[in-house]
């Protein structure tokens, strides 16, 4: 399994608005986060911009993403068990194969997202 991009999670350690800031100021738009694999058990991630992110594998157990922007994120394979994705945007997200137990997405916008294979 690939490695998370460790400059990407210590970004992302710092916080939510550092991590926020650092995505504003990339001039590259072929830059993603990758964060495929990461331990982010429990992590306060609210309003968190993980738009087009790589996320596959990632543990976000116990994590709060509550209004956080995963529009066209890469969520495959990923622990979501208990994580709060409340009034999340979710839109064209791909969620296959990941474990969704106890996942709470009340008012997320799930438009185009794919859940094939994820387990709730």
């Amino acid at each position: 399994m690939p490695e998370p991009n460790e400059e990407h999670v210590s970004i992302l350690k710092s916080g939510v608005q550092a991590f926020n800031a650092w995505r504003r100021s990339i001039t590259n738009p072929n830059l993603v986060p990758f964060l495929t694999g990461a331990d982010l058990r429990d992590m306060d991630l609210r309003g968190v911009n993980f738009s087009r992110a790589h996320l596959g594998s990632a543990d976000l157990s116990g994590a709060n993403l509550s209004g956080a922007n995963l529009v066209n994120a890469k969520v495959g394979a990923a622990k979501l068990v208990y994580t709060d994705l409340r009034n999340a945007d979710c839109t064209n997200a791909y969620f296959g194969s990941a474990d969704l137990t106890g996942a709470d997405f009340e008012g997320a916008k799930t438009d185009g997202a794919t859940f094939t294979n994820a387990r709730r």
